[in-house]
């Protein structure tokens, strides 16, 4: 019972959120501290964290209050905790960091190409479609006869949705001057276009462990933004031609894998 009761607290602690704006910073319902009270702010570091009696450290954030007292905010499971950050460094650094305009597609000019995508992705592409328009005829079906087995509706939606979500960060990148565009290699309207100049460096990491170990190529930018590519399902030359455009461009690349 007690473990339950301490997994219970677990989920709840993990579930609390950060607020920043003008005047104060909030966490969770009852905490918030104005600027006056800040010293310093680290935005990247190695967070602590409880695991039952055990410590482990994650990326986040620290700030050092004025009363030498610490808070440690987790950058997992935030999506856009990249606009904490950029809150915080214009507040604290100073630095007044905006984020370009967005540029579409048809102005860029691209001078950088990956190699072809393989077979497979197209046989992935037709296996997605043809899920996916069964599940249509399927769901029409059943409801105009309400005869049809729904496990034959339920097997094609399965299908569809397990590939969609198994291939939604797949994907390769492209480069021109001025920008890098992020495509993805099952839907072809699906780009990222990001600005050289907003580009700080790249790295490419390892993220979990065991069958959930995924192997990413990460893209940092000026206003901390990330843009994550997973590279674990392409061929080491696609991956060698990613890495060659960022030397190309003179962008820093490192790898911690």
């Amino acid at each position: 019972m007690a473990f339950v009761l301490y997994g219970i607290y677990m989920i709840v602690k993990s579930l609390i959120f950060y607020r920043v704006n003008s005047k104060n910073i909030k966490i969770g319902i009852f905490k918030t501290y104005t600027y006056n009270e800040v010293k310093s702010i680290e935005l990247h570091s190695s967070v602590p964290s409880k695991f039952m009696f055990f410590t482990i450290y994650e990326k986040g954030l620290t700030i050092h209050l004025k009363n030498n007292k610490k808070i440690y905010l987790k950058e997992a499971y935030y999506t856009n905790f990249w606009k904490l950050r950029l809150h915080l460094d214009n507040t604290f650094g100073n630095k007044q960091i905006k984020i370009s305009k967005p540029v579409t597609n048809s102005t860029i000019a691209i001078t950088n190409k990956t190699t072809s995508i393989p077979f497979y992705i197209t046989l992935v592409k037709v296996i997605i479609l043809i899920a996916l328009t069964s599940s249509i005829i399927l769901l029409l079906d059943l409801f105009a006869t309400n005869y049809l087995d729904p496990g034959y509706f339920i097997f094609s939606t399965g299908t569809f949705l397990f590939l969609l979500l198994f291939t939604t960060q797949m994907g390769y990148i492209e480069s021109s001057k001025n920008y890098i565009i992020i495509k993805n290699l099952i839907n072809p309207f699906v780009k990222k276009i990001i600005p050289t100049n907003d580009i700080t460096h790249t790295t490419k990491e390892t993220v979990g462990g065991g069958r959930n170990k995924r192997t990413f190529i990460i893209i940092h930018t000026v206003y901390h933004k990330k843009f994550k590519v997973t590279i674990d399902f392409i061929s080491q030359k696609r991956e060698k031609n990613i890495v060659k455009q960022f030397k190309k461009l003179a962008i820093p690349y490192k790898d911690y894998t």
